[in-house]
């Protein structure tokens, strides 16, 4: 997560700090008793991180220290986090809950249908979940969900991203895209030879994919792919960012690459 001039780095071994754009980094772990780090999210006064085993936990001091915040989250596994406002959404193994103060208190919105939850995409009162059932839509702020799944191949989707009014998904069976706000999907995968996507992610008008044994680029809106994978030692990447200049990647065993073109 980029947090100018901070970046920090989730990992197996907890949370690392970079204030020089990860030329050198510190470990910042005091007090987080589950250091495996699936997602972060920030707002003006808090940082979050969300953990495999270990629920939720907040800092008010930079990653310095973290206090576990896990009152009625049933789920210890958080994969994704969210902030729209003053709402905190958490998507874990047993569902998508909400805080509305700071993770003092959490609520489930998604019901029990829903498991799995990767990837959370908030736009005004919508609110996109990808899960390992496919892609879920509430219009309501997470009152209400309806599968939205038309056309996509397979439903194992592990990240979504909302580039101006296209929406793309990333899928065990390559990528799709949304033109329609989740109504219909169709398949992108030209030029892709890895169809086994991990993250997503956009740096102006290119779209960046991560898989399992590539970085993939699209600059025509994943109509068209190509390899990007020039000075990279690992191609299984688990998490891209930008700082609107640079591009971070997160790769599995070989920690953080930045690119700047």
């Amino acid at each position: 997560m980029f947090n100018d001039p901070n970046l920090f780095a989730g990992t197996s071994g907890g949370v690392f700090l970079s204030t020089d754009s990860g030329n050198n980094w510190v470990e910042v772990n005091h007090n987080l008793t589950n250091i495996k780090v699936n997602a972060f999210a920030e707002n003006s006064s808090y940082l979050f991180t969300g953990t495999q085993g270990g629920g939720v936990f907040l800092s008010s001091d930079n990653g310095i220290n973290w206090d576990r915040i896990n009152d009625g989250l049933t789920s210890p596994n958080v994969y994704t986090l969210e902030i729209s406002g003053s709402d905190i959404y958490a998507g874990t193994s047993n569902g998508i809950f909400l805080s509305t103060n700071n993770g003092t208190n959490w609520s489930p919105i998604s019901g029990n249908s829903y498991t799995n939850i990767y990837s959370l995409i908030i736009n005004g009162a919508d609110i996109f979940a990808a899960t390992s059932q496919g892609v879920i839509l509430s219009t309501d702020n997470g009152i209400n969900w309806t599968e939205v799944n038309n056309g996509l191949t397979n439903l194992y989707v592990k990240a979504l991203v909302l580039v101006n009014s296209n929406l793309f998904a990333g899928t065990n069976d390559g990528m799709f895209i949304s033109t329609d706000n989740g109504t219909s999907w169709n398949a992108i995968n030209t030029g892709l030879t890895n169809t086994s996507i991990y993250c997503i992610a956009a740096k102006e008008d290119i779209i960046f994919v991560g898989t399992s044994s590539a970085v993939f680029a699209s600059s025509d809106n994943g109509s068209n792919w190509y390899l990007s994978n020039t000075g990279l030692n690992s191609r299984a990447t688990n998490t891209i960012i930008t700082d609107g200049d640079n591009l971070f990647l997160g790769m599995n065993y070989y920690g953080v690459y930045i690119s700047n073109d």
